[in-house]
């Protein structure tokens, strides 16, 4: 017997397992086929509700969207959805949403800066980059900035409703400057 011959008896063997099979499955085929699609089609839906629903993909969607065509069109877009997100936050009765929406302004506002052109390894360096006069509301953002390095230097720190309205209000007078958002 040569390899040809295992090969074969093999095929042979497969061919009656399939048609001994086939006897017992035959009636059942047409549910296993309806069970197997609607599996697929609940398994299909999970995938994208929990795409849809992922922050992190949505991010890292746009990153690469910017990285390779970025434009005023498209960084607006962007700093539309993180705003929205932003005012939810602001206007929540917990002030830990409050320190979250400082924190992700600011981090909106260092984005935004790097998209610009403006060199520097932090938001600091880049609001420090700017030069004199470029933006009419360089100095406020300065002082937004600094409330929130002083917010991550004491977790404790405690943040007033007042304080973080008004650290909002120079962040949105920023980026309506920027012509960033409406």
């Amino acid at each position: 017997m040569n390899g040809s011959d295992y090969v074969q008896i093999f095929f042979r063997e497969l061919t009656r397992i399939r048609s001994f099979a086939a006897i017992f499955l035959s009636p059942a085929l047409p549910w296993i086929e309806l069970a197997a699609f609607i599996i697929s089609v609940i398994f299909v839906v999970m995938i994208i509700y929990s795409l849809a629903k992922s922050k992190r993909l949505m991010y890292e969607a746009d990153e690469i969207w910017d990285t390779l065509f970025a434009g005023a069109t498209l960084l607006r877009r962007r700093t539309m959805r993180g705003w929205k997100d932003i005012l939810k936050k602001i206007k929540s009765p917990d002030p830990a949403e409050w320190r979250a929406a400082v924190f992700e302004a600011d981090k909106i506002l260092g984005h935004v800066l790097r998209l610009s052109g403006y060199k520097g390894a932090n938001v600091e360096e880049r609001l420090a980059a700017v030069p004199a006069g470029e933006i009419e509301h360089i100095d406020d953002l300065k002082r937004a900035h600094t409330a929130r390095e002083r917010l991550a230097e004491d977790p404790g720190k405690e943040l007033s409703r007042e304080e973080a309205f008004e650290i909002m209000r120079i962040y949105r007078d920023g980026f309506k400057e920027l012509e960033l958002i409406d």
